[in-house]
């Protein structure tokens, strides 16, 4: 028998994956965040005319040259997954940064 999963405060999530499979795992995690806790994800964040910045915009064409479902997203695109998660209180720390830390209120 198995422990039932315990409930936490943060985790963290870096990566990237096709948008379900993000989606899958963050509502996951979201489901066992107690009132308050806060995931925190590390990912290219483009613009949303996908254009910047530069090195987010070059690994999107890279993902789509190499990989089947490969891309990067906007932060728009996050803000919706992390929604749909179950996450509230998305704030983007620095606004050209690479974080978003999303709330479980």
């Amino acid at each position: 028998m198995t422990e039932p999963r315990q409930r936490s405060h943060a985790a963290r999530k870096t990566g990237n994956g096709h948008p379900s499979a993000r989606r899958y795992i963050w509502k996951r995690r979201a489901a066992y965040k107690v009132p308050g806790g806060h995931l925190v994800i590390r990912e290219f964040i483009l613009n949303e005319e996908r254009t910047a910045p530069p090195f987010a915009a070059i690994f999107a064409i890279n993902m789509l040259v190499g990989t089947e479902h490969g891309n990067a997203y906007t932060e728009g695109e996050y803000r919706t997954w992390m929604t749909e998660a179950g996450l509230d209180a998305i704030v983007r720390p620095d606004p050209q940064g690479d974080v978003l830390v999303a709330q479980k209120l």
